[in-house]
């Protein structure tokens, strides 16, 4: 009885031992899942849209270059066929043009003169077989202007300035109008018979 009592034992030590010494199963831990790799695309930053540049800027008198024997001579280059009846410096707000309107049997075209570069900056054709033809002007009275504009300034007195003038025909006269800027006094306007060199009217 001690005997079996004994190998009882022996054989639970036994199986003890072995239960000790079994090694713990490994606990396989779960595969790493790579997140995929988020590919952004391509995000072009827009350009800014250029400015463009007004090509008829201001220009005030005193930066006029072009004469008017050569806003003529443009005109007559462009169009020899045609004869000038009017050339004038305009005032458009507080920006100067030159204007050159000739004709022909057929039609009538008046141009527009950048006086600084002397671009021609618009074109206006009238198509029209009863159109108005007094005359012509010669580059001999388109001389003459210059002449005028300094007798309308001596004139009208110092401080004054040239606002724009006009030289047309009108019921058989060659006139030159020019308008007198008196700062702070209005303006005074002279009326020349260009070929006479009278002067028609004064208006102030």
């Amino acid at each position: 009885m001690k005997k079996r009592i004994l190998f009882i034992s022996i054989a639970l030590i036994l199986v003890f031992a072995m239960v000790a010494c079994t090694p713990n199963p490994t606990v396989e831990e779960p595969p790493m899942v790579e997140e995929p790799e988020v590919v952004e695309p391509d995000m072009e930053i827009p350009e800014e849209p250029e400015v463009e540049e007004d090509d008829n800027e201001e220009v005030s008198y005193e930066e006029i270059k072009l004469t008017p024997m050569d806003a003529f001579d443009i005109y007559r280059e462009e169009y020899p066929d045609k004869l000038v009846k009017k050339i004038e410096l305009d005032k458009y707000f507080d920006s100067y043009v030159y204007k050159v309107e000739g004709y022909n049997d057929d039609d009538e075209i008046e141009i527009k003169i950048d006086p600084v570069n002397g671009d021609i900056i618009d074109t206006d054709t009238e198509l029209d077989m009863d159109l108005d033809r007094q005359g012509e002007i010669t580059i001999a009275k388109v001389e003459m202007i210059q002449e005028f504009l300094d007798k309308s300034l001596l004139d009208a007195g110092t401080g004054t300035m040239v606002d724009e003038w006009t030289l047309e025909w009108n019921e058989g006269i060659l006139e030159l109008e020019i308008d007198i800027n008196l700062p702070e006094r209005g303006d005074i306007d002279y009326t020349y018979n260009i070929e006479t060199s009278e002067l028609i009217e004064k208006d102030e």
